[in-house]
């Protein structure tokens, strides 16, 4: 009786879920489980029940049915509790659930992207939660979960897009977070969540692009019209902070697929970047930047990537300057127009550390993306003391071995860092004398661990009489202090002059 269908496809789950309230559906789920815990329904027969499809143009299942039809939370959850419990019966297999949740009307539509367009922030929520709970009960496999995020309906969407579109800010952030959560759980790698960002449908849109903006259907509906008009910050900033946590990840995003995300355009030439300048607000243009920013700063864009991003056009000719300057040129002038020197500036600085350091292009970026928290890391440690090995390996989470090398290659970069963090902390300090016997302290006792030959020292006293600390005591003339080091560096350079003169002498004579 349960499975029998009429000449349409229909059977008596999918008619009371069609043409029956929401407390009456609830009951007939209720009556369900209570056969089933009865062992009066045979597992072949429930599972024939439940991917039922009807024959008429609309192909829903009775579990499509459910969630399009009754749109209330009270039914959706029960039938997931209903799923729940009859995978602790163990009556259906890992397989015949997989089927069950990834099961597709015409339209393409899973479990899943029903709840996500028909039903409310909590039951989006609580399918999300109990996702994970199949995770952790180790009744699906990362495989698993993988095909359910990434199965596409007719149009290529796949479940993060929909949220996008159809649920609110609230959700579309629980899902980012989700998604975050499972990375650093060790459910998804970084490269299934690089995967999930970069997946898009058949027009070009990828999840980042859904986020910051919508297709013109979901137009028809007001109140996804109005959070067009009126757009919500956090769910871009989310986004982008999980990109950030690709980037910071040693290996896990490589710089090629963050410009392609970047840079990805849909079907008529839209980028993120445009999007956002399009239809996002101030602030949200303004973390854009920023963090377009911390890219340059983190060495992962140059120049070129940046006019890249920039750059690119839409099928109507403009680029992301041209639309974001059309809606706020006097807001974001200054902060837009700083990018491309910044970068430029940073290049310079590279290519002087590898011309004067004898870097290697990759270890001077390196250097000038952990320069920061290794001066932060120098700003705690007080007095003389210089970086530690252990400080060069947690910053730059480099192996053991290469922490080392990179270590003694950058000693005179740690130690003009260290210049300039005492030259800071001295600087408003009265006594020149405590500037003085600091870098001293630091260069002849502090940084032993370094063996700095006598020109290396010689050059920092010559680095620290050019430092703030010196300069500030005297406007147009040289200041005492730094004549007092540069009387320290000539020193230096003719002892070590000296030393150079007597060495074959000394050689010969022992011969």
């Amino acid at each position: 009786m349960l499975t029998e269908q009429d000449k349409n496809g229909w059977n008596l789950s999918m008619s009371i879920a069609k043409y029956q309230d929401a407390a009456t559906t609830a009951s007939h789920l209720s009556w369900l489980r209570q056969l089933i815990e009865a062992r009066t329904l045979e597992k072949k027969d429930l599972l024939k029940m439940l991917v039922q499809q009807t024959q008429m143009k609309t192909t829903f299942t009775f579990l499509i049915l459910v969630i399009a039809q009754t749109r209330d939370v009270v039914v959706t959850i029960s039938y997931l509790s209903l799923l729940r419990q009859l995978i602790e019966t163990r009556i259906p297999e890992k397989e015949d659930l997989l089927e069950i949740l990834t099961k597709q009307d015409q339209f393409g539509w899973n479990l899943g992207m029903g709840i996500a367009r028909h039903q409310n922030a909590t039951t989006m929520t609580s399918y999300l939660f109990w996702l994970r709970q199949l995770i952790e009960a180790h009744v699906f496999e990362k495989e698993d979960l993988l095909k359910i995020l990434m199965q596409q309906d007719q149009k290529g969407g796949v479940l993060g897009m929909i949220i996008a579109e159809y649920q609110g800010d609230e959700v579309l952030i629980t899902y980012l977070s989700w998604l975050n959560q499972l990375v650093e759980i060790h459910v998804l790698g970084k490269e299934d969540l690089l995967k999930i960002l970069n997946q898009h449908d058949k027009e070009g849109w990828t999840l980042g692009m859904r986020i910051v903006s919508y297709e013109d259907s979901v137009k028809t509906k007001p109140s996804r019209r109005a959070l067009l008009q009126h757009p919500e910050l956090a769910s871009v900033t989310t986004y982008l902070f999980l990109l950030e946590k690709l980037i910071e990840e040693p290996y896990a995003l490589k710089k090629e697929d963050l410009l392609e995300m970047l840079t990805q355009q849909n079907r008529d030439g839209w980028t993120f970047g445009m999007l956002i300048a399009e239809h996002r607000d101030v602030e949200t243009i303004a973390f854009y930047l920023s963090f377009l920013r911390k890219l340059i700063e983190i060495q992962w864009l140059e120049k070129e990537d940046l006019l890249r991003i920039l750059n690119k056009q839409n099928h109507c000719g403009n680029n992301f300057d041209i639309i974001m300057w059309r809606h706020y040129y006097t807001a974001f002038q200054h902060k837009h127009r700083a990018l491309i020197p910044r970068a430029e500036e940073l290049e310079s600085e590279r290519e002087k550390i590898q011309k004067e350091q004898g870097l290697s292009l990759q270890e001077a970026k390196l250097w000038l993306r952990h320069k920061r928290a290794f001066q932060e890391q120098l700003s705690k440690i007080k007095d003389s003391t210089p970086l530690s090995c252990d400080d060069i390996c947690r910053v730059t989470e480099l192996s053991e071995e290469q922490a080392n090398e990179f270590d003694q290659k950058t000693k005179l970069l740690q130690a003009m860092l260290k210049i300039d963090v005492l030259s800071a902390a001295c600087l408003e300090s009265e006594s020149k004398f405590e500037f003085r016997n600091k870098i001293i302290s630091f260069l002849e006792e502090g940084a032993d661990r370094y063996h700095y030959r006598i020109s290396e020292k010689a050059r920092l006293y010559e680095y620290a009489a050019q430092s703030r600390r010196a300069k500030s005591e005297s406007t147009f003339f040289e200041s005492e202090t730094t004549r007092f080091f540069k009387n320290i560096a000539q020193k230096d350079r003719e002892s070590e002059k000296l030393i150079s003169q007597q060495q074959p002498v000394s050689h010969s004579g022992h011969l």
